[in-house]
């Protein structure tokens, strides 16, 4: 798809969401020396969930984000703050998730931020929440490409969401810096405010290109991803049978070949259980958008 539209690293996007508690994990702790246990305590309702919606482009840039509030009443006021980034739209559900209504404001917002050279590529999962005909529709009337990642590969190839551990410790730092230089909690109505510094910290230029160059989407590197990371995944509630444990039989010729061979496989899946614990499986489902007339080599 990328070669077929000419697509350089400014038309190309990627959107993901991801929740939040109102309440962060707390940073420091005081106590006293020696003390053998310490805990944290969250303050305020630390079972809140907002989530956030970024779309990043191989080019380094970002749009303004969308942040899905939990409630049925539009709330003035919650996108206040010097840190929110310029833009940033509000949407409100009674789950606080994202479902078909709150994706046809998304994706009228995304065509309104981006730049208007088109066809532009979006990426982003499959899940039934986010995608009907009214936005199908839209996408093709506007020039989107819209691409639905294959399943069980989100985790590898969205690059919007290589940054969301850093995101959400950020996060944590600003709300405790917060709570101990304003001795506040943070609310519905101080959450953007906490968040945009967490975002502006990590969204920078060079590393929404990392993230990008990671999933080998943009330079696009097909084998950007280590073969490890694509390996079918092994059963694990069978029990693992030591490949050593003898059984007693006559002692034939043929009885000894039987036993031997079925030593020898034993041992075999002994050994792909201890280099393969458990990785997601990718490689059967996985492909990519090449036209069909030229081959990977080719085409880079």
């Amino acid at each position: 798809m990328i070669h077929e539209h000419s697509l350089t690293a400014d038309r190309i996007w990627n959107m993901d969401e991801t929740g939040f508690n109102l309440s962060p994990r707390l940073q420091k702790v005081l106590s006293q020396k020696n003390t053998r246990q310490v805990h944290k305590t969250a303050a305020g309702n630390s079972n809140e969930h907002i989530s956030i919606c970024p779309t990043i482009s191989a080019a380094g840039t970002y749009i303004p984000p969308l942040l899905i509030y939990k409630g049925v009443k539009v709330i003035e006021g919650l996108l206040s703050g010097p840190s929110v980034p310029s833009g940033t739209v509000a949407a409100f559900t009674n789950t606080g998730y994202m479902h078909e209504n709150i994706f046809r404001m998304y994706i009228e917002h995304f065509n309104q931020s981006i730049p208007p050279s088109r066809p532009v590529l979006l990426m982003l999962d499959g899940h039934s929440s986010h995608i009907d005909l009214v936005s199908i529709n839209f996408c093709r009337d506007n020039n989107i490409l819209l691409y639905v990642l294959p399943s069980n590969t989100t985790h590898l190839l969205q690059p919007s969401e290589i940054p969301f551990k850093k995101l959400k410790n950020e996060y944590d730092k600003a709300a405790d810096r917060y709570r101990i230089n304003d001795s506040k909690i943070v609310t519905k109505y101080s959450f953007a405010q906490i968040f945009g510094e967490a975002f502006n910290e990590t969204y920078t230029p060079n590393a929404i290109k990392k993230a990008y160059a990671t999933t080998g989407i943009w330079p696009l590197n097909p084998n950007a991803i280590n073969p490890e990371r694509l390996a079918p995944s092994l059963a694990t509630e069978k029990p693992i049978i030591s490949p050593f444990t003898m059984t007693h039989t006559r002692d034939t010729r043929a009885n000894r070949i039987s036993q031997l061979e079925e030593e020898n496989k034993r041992l075999r899946e002994h050994i792909q259980r201890l280099e393969h614990p458990g990785t997601t499986s990718m490689a059967s489902i996985m492909k990519y958008p090449y036209p069909k007339s030229t081959s990977i080599q080719e085409e880079t």
